[in-house]
């Protein structure tokens, strides 16, 4: 009970331990959105404005679209650099395949020379460049695009008798020698990196460890199946934008692609295969490219065309100017995780896409008797006349990228979304059961110090 005229000091609880109490849930939360994987990861990374850093396998096209990326050296320098990359990879061995390339057009003055010369990508002095596709520009000059690589010394005779040829080269960034480096002449001026930053633009370089020959990854004259055997990140470097015939069956889907906003004009989605057990080549078809009238079609009594109706001859493109229209679409989830691209990556996702220009039904080929008709468990919709539906989906490798859509073509693997151990009862049960311990602990502590 009370004295009278004596005032009770209530016990006040200490400051760190409420600290504590939500420092728990704050650690909670984090380590749940860390278990949930990569993509998770991004969206936290995009929050606070650092890179976003693909997760599966690392290619040369892939490593061509992170270049570039604003950071700081970049913009302090007014130079491209790799510090995207040089974030996400750290010193790791990197494997890439490419075309050794001599582009035209480079040069021009700088304000400073590097030792070594070699190890300077960023201002293109010596360095040696792998291009992601075959084609030329002009004779003797490959179309890009490019990544510039550092090659030592001891090294260069062996890349550059390779030149005009694919190879496989193993590099890392942040390699030893970046150390080493220094201005070795300058006229001074805020346009001259100080010795700390002169070592972290070295850093940036991607210096090349092996070469080896490797096989011709572009066909000259390609049908569908070589299309398709031409891995999804390089074929608009392999083929351009050069009109390119071919033939196959035809089905139209239903696709979402997660994390990317289409642009309306390429908004349908079309599937091709040269036979009705491999894969498909899942292409682009623009409303304005009109399907025959279904009248007396085999998809007269249904709503779209499914795989065996219809062989085609279809006429289209890779690398459509569109693709720069391709932006990354916040919101999207997969299996519970946020979908998260550059647009650097969304625009390489649909310039990789064929782009339908005109199609024809062949009607005298007939589908063969052993048909086995579409997997019901991902049976493609028909998306004639109508936008692809903005839901999420996930890419199986967010590098290149190429986000997955959310039906799976037959004999094409279901591209779901990346998944996890607990996955989203994780990411809601974890701060939920850290957030109502540390209330329960704080009131017995408060009804204590009362």
């Amino acid at each position: 009970m009370p004295v009278p005229g004596v005032i009770r000091r209530r016990r006040r609880v200490p400051a760190v331990f409420r600290f504590a109490v939500v420092a728990l849930a704050v650690v909670s939360l984090a380590v749940a959105l860390g278990a949930t994987g990569p993509l998770a990861v991004s969206r936290v990374a995009a929050a606070t404005q650092e890179p976003i850093c693909p997760g599966g396998p690392v290619t040369l096209a892939l490593l061509v679209t992170m270049h570039g990326d604003p950071a700081r050296l970049g913009t302090r320098y007014d130079t491209q650099t790799n510090e995207h990359a040089v974030t996400c990879f750290g010193d790791a061995d990197i494997t890439v395949t490419g075309f050794v390339a001599s582009p035209e057009g480079l040069g021009g003055v700088v304000a400073y020379t590097v030792s070594p010369a070699w190890m300077d990508t960023w201002n293109a002095r010596g360095s040696r460049f792998l291009a992601v596709g075959d084609r030329m520009a002009a004779p003797g000059a490959a179309a890009g695009p490019f990544l510039a690589v550092a090659v030592a010394p001891d090294l260069l005779e062996s890349f550059d008798g390779l030149a005009g040829s694919w190879v496989t080269v193993t590099g890392q960034f942040d390699a030893p020698d970046a150390l080493g480096c220094s201005v070795h002449s300058g006229i001074g001026g805020s346009g001259v990196p100080d010795a700390r930053d002169i070592v972290e633009l070295c850093r940036t370089s991607f210096v090349v460890d092996r070469v080896t020959p490797a096989a011709d990854v572009c066909p000259g004259d390609p049908d569908l199946a070589a299309v398709l055997a031409v891995p999804d990140e390089m074929r608009a470097a392999c083929f351009g934008d050069n009109t390119l015939q071919l033939e196959g069956w035809g089905w139209t889907l239903m696709n979402t692609w997660p994390g990317v906003q289409v642009p309306p004009s390429l908004s349908r989605d079309f599937a091709l295969a040269p036979d009705l057990e491999g894969d498909s080549l899942w292409v682009f078809l623009p409303p304005s490219v009109a399907l025959p009238p279904p009248e007396g079609t085999p998809w007269a009594e249904r709503d779209g065309i499914a795989p065996g109706d219809a062989w085609w001859r279809i006429t289209g493109h890779f690398a459509d100017q569109r693709a720069d229209d391709c932006r990354p679409r916040d919101g999207d989830t997969t299996d519970g995780l946020p979908v998260v691209f550059t647009p650097h990556e969304t625009q390489a996702f649909c310039r990789n896409h064929f782009v339908i220009t005109r199609l024809v039904w062949v009607r005298d080929h007939l589908a063969p008797t052993s048909n086995p008709g579409p997997n019901p468990t991902a049976t493609p919709t028909s998306t004639e006349g109508q936008p692809a539906s903005p839901s999420p989906s996930s890419p199986a490798a967010v590098a290149t990228p190429a986000p997955a859509a959310t039906s799976a073509a037959p004999g094409q693997t279901e591209p779901g979304g990346v998944s996890s151990a607990g996955g989203t009862g994780l990411i809601v049960l974890a701060p939920l059961a850290a957030l109502l311990l540390g209330i329960a602990v704080l009131l017995a502590v408060r009804r204590r110090a009362a």
